[in-house]
């Protein structure tokens, strides 16, 4: 987040551009070339780890996320709501609020912190990809 905060605002997840948007913290104008720029880089990490791990190749799909062995579609789904939902609610309460305690420096380890903590959380369930 701090590599690219100066250049983008570290908007890495379309959810946080749309929702920043939605706010009013972000032009809606710049949200489909911002959402078109993430879904490439997502895009060119997948084939990067396919270039890296030819031998896990069947079973990374190109690093693609998917529903826990035993779990429903659904309830994947939810839970990446769920975990993406929080995310929006740490970065509005760190890194866009006025108010917020730490001001911008501390924003970025919060958020890091979350972002670890999901992934860790929902792996079992939806493979944790926010």
């Amino acid at each position: 987040m701090y590599a690219v905060a100066d250049l983008s605002g570290a908007h890495i997840n379309p959810a946080i551009t749309a929702g920043l948007a939605a706010v009013g913290r972000f032009p809606w104008r710049m949200v489909p070339a911002y959402v078109a720029a993430q879904l490439t880089g997502g895009l060119l990490a997948a084939l990067v780890n396919w270039a890296i791990f030819p031998h896990l190749r069947e079973p990374l799909i190109l690093g693609s996320t998917q529903p826990g062995p035993g779990v429903v579609w659904w309830r994947a789904c939810f839970t990446e709501f769920v975990i993406t939902l929080v995310l929006m609610v740490v970065v509005m309460a760190t890194a866009v609020y006025q108010r917020s305690p730490g001001g911008a420096v501390e924003s970025g380890v919060a958020i890091g912190l979350w972002v670890g903590a999901a992934i860790f959380l929902a792996l079992p369930i939806s493979g944790g990809s926010l």
